[in-house]
């Protein structure tokens, strides 16, 4: 089978679903289905956990809700390292970080203020 998109003569590219149809991912921290704009991609970076903030990065990823209670029900599951199928431990510390700067980019908007 080659590696093209493609799955029993379907196409699985994301322009080959119909308008308005968005892609559905699943939430590794609470388990919930959502569209995949709605959550959040989480890749292993060297040993690190990092958000894929453009998700384009290479290799395999991982879905999470972009707020701390799915993040800390992932890290107490050990379901990242687990559905990226890390071989060697994975520091969170980073992604703690990154996620804690995503919550206030939520809550302030895009508009360039910064939490204080």
């Amino acid at each position: 089978m080659s590696n093209t998109g493609t799955s029993r003569g379907v196409d699985l590219t994301t322009a080959s679903l119909p308008r308005g149809v968005q892609p559905v991912r699943t939430c590794v921290g609470c388990r919930k289905r959502a569209n995949k704009a709605e959550l959040v991609r989480i890749v292993l970076a060297g040993s690190e956990l990092a958000i894929d903030e453009s998700a384009t990065a290479p290799g395999r990823g991982a879905y999470l809700h972009p707020d701390q209670a799915c993040l800390a029900t992932a890290t107490r599951r050990r379901a990242l390292p687990r559905a990226l199928r890390a071989r060697q431990t994975v520091s969170d510390e980073a992604l703690r970080a990154q996620f804690a700067r995503v919550n206030v980019n939520e809550q302030f908007g895009s508009s360039g203020m910064s939490a204080r």
